[in-house]
């Protein structure tokens, strides 16, 4: 059994060193350090049990949800709600290793993979903002309330990114990562730093839960979370500004 596990961990990454996935990959730190080395200890045990990509998403989407419903239930429950959204992050690379093990990388496995992703972490996110509305008084309600408004547009945004643009399937199954969107100005300051700080947002998300099951403290993420989504709102004004202005085509210049 570990020479066939050794075996199965050998091929899974070594499809995976030359596919353009790891390309895309080091562009985000919690994937390339944590999640991706993560996924390719587990993954052979899927193969073994002969577990399909497509299985895997869906498990990860149920992990999303019972991690939604655990909230609900209140700050005691946290902790756990942390653990059950870490491994529907960790399958979501484990589905993608698995599609690349057996050769059945398609446009459709990875538009399902995108939907339940983002669903289920809105989900999440819905279920927090319920739990947490109760517990405060009408103006932190108010902010509570414009916070969510903007975490919708988050949502939006990323459904779009993820479902269509971020990686599209050739004929061929080989992944063109982010091929045909922002080209133009990819290298441009604000790019760069809305790219770095949209990385970090599952990570703060995570700390700000973990918070609140230690302090039950339904502030802190106003506090917390609030003032990371409200910089983001201030660096996507920014790339608008930077485009309309056209700096980003003098920038191409140099």
């Amino acid at each position: 059994m570990f020479k066939e596990y050794a075996k199965t961990f050998y091929l899974i990454k070594e499809k995976y060193n030359v596919n353009k996935k790891k390309q895309f990959d080091k562009r985000e730190i919690q994937s390339y350090f944590v999640f991706r080395p993560l996924s390719f200890i587990i993954t052979p045990f899927f193969v073994m049990l002969k577990i399909s990509a497509n299985i895997v998403t869906l498990l990860s989407f149920v992990f999303l949800l019972l991690s939604g419903f655990f909230i609900l239930k209140g700050f005691d429950y946290f902790l756990l709600s942390i653990i059950f959204i870490f491994f529907a992050f960790l399958f979501d690379y484990v589905d993608g290793n698995l599609a690349r093990y057996s050769g059945t990388t398609n446009y459709f496995g990875k538009f399902i993979d995108g939907v339940c992703g983002v669903i289920g972490m809105f989900f999440v996110q819905f279920c927090l903002v319920i739990y947490l509305f109760k517990k405060m008084s009408f103006y932190p309600q108010v902010f509570l309330l414009c916070l969510f408004f903007l975490e919708l547009i988050v949502y939006v945004f990323t459904s779009k990114y993820v479902i269509l643009s971020k990686e599209i399937t050739s004929k061929d199954h080989s992944d063109l990562v982010g091929k045909g969107r922002n080209v133009k100005g990819k290298n441009s300051i604000i790019f760069c730093l809305i790219n770095i700080y949209m990385q970090f947002k599952n990570i703060i998300f995570f700390i700000v839960v973990f918070f609140m099951s230690i302090a039950h403290e339904p502030l802190a993420y106003l506090y917390f979370y609030g003032s990371y989504l409200m910089g983001w709102v201030f660096l996507s004004i920014a790339k608008i500004f930077y485009k309309v202005r056209g700096w980003d085509k003098i920038h191409r210049a140099f």
